[in-house]
């Protein structure tokens, strides 16, 4: 009686074409997940970077509104909780001093 061998060479063509699907499917995913990582990647140095950019614009923003005010020898009320605080420049008070 002859003794059938399974290996590599001696496979039937469904056999090969399932190992080889196997084989091509995790080659495939290895690559997206590596992909899928650098995408991470890139969104969560772009979402910071967004971020960053976004505060110092506000800030920006914040101290021009004051500033420009100020700059016109204008008092700026400041209010900080229940408090006020008014701003003044001190070159307008030495120009008040040279002026009076």
């Amino acid at each position: 009686m002859k003794e059938k061998v399974m290996g590599i060479y001696n496979m039937n063509k469904k056999d090969t074409l399932v190992i080889l699907g196997f084989i091509i499917c995790f080659v495939a995913g290895m690559f997206a997940l590596e992909f899928m990582k650098n995408v991470e990647i890139m969104s969560d140095d772009n979402l910071q970077q967004i971020k960053n950019d976004s505060l110092m614009e506000g800030y920006n923003f914040a101290i021009a509104s004051i500033l420009t005010p100020a700059m016109k020898c204008e008092q700026v009320p400041i209010n900080v909780g229940n408090q006020t605080y008014n701003l003044f420049l001190v070159e307008c008070l030495n120009q008040g001093v040279q002026n009076g």
